[in-house]
This record gives C-alpha cells, structure tokens and sequence, in this order.
C-alpha cells in the first residue's frame, strides 16, 4: 500500500524499492542503489533528517515546517 517494491535476494534480506520521489531524498542523503534494506532507508532518512535539520536541536523532534523537497 505504501508504494514500495519488495524483493528477498538469496541471502535472505528483504530489499526496497522506494517510489521515484522519496528515492530521490535517500539519494540526496547517499544512498547509493534504487534498491534499499529497512535499516539501510532508515540509516539514510537519519542523514537527511540531520543534514536538513528538521528537528529541534533541545528537543530532538521531526520539525514538519522545515521540510523542503531540494
């Protein structure tokens, strides 16, 4: 339902495909495949979230606002 793509390689380790919008903000953040695990998307919003400072530096909160798409 949330637009994302789901394989489960060999390995084991299910894998994402993000839809093209939120893939373009992981990569903006240094993802570096279209193709993500659940901690790997969770790694690389943390970076944006950190690099966009949408959060309150005292209180730690997401700061909607803020968010801008580039």
């Amino acid at each position: 339902p949330c637009g994302v793509g789901a394989a489960i390689p060999p390995g084991g380790t299910r894998e994402f495909k993000p839809k093209p919008l939120f893939l373009k903000l992981l990569k903006f953040a240094g993802a570096p495949k279209d193709t993500l695990t659940m901690m790997e998307v969770i790694f690389y919003l943390g970076r944006y979230i950190i690099s966009k400072q949408l959060y309150d530096e005292k209180q730690q909160d997401i700061n909607p606002g803020n968010i801008s798409y580039f």
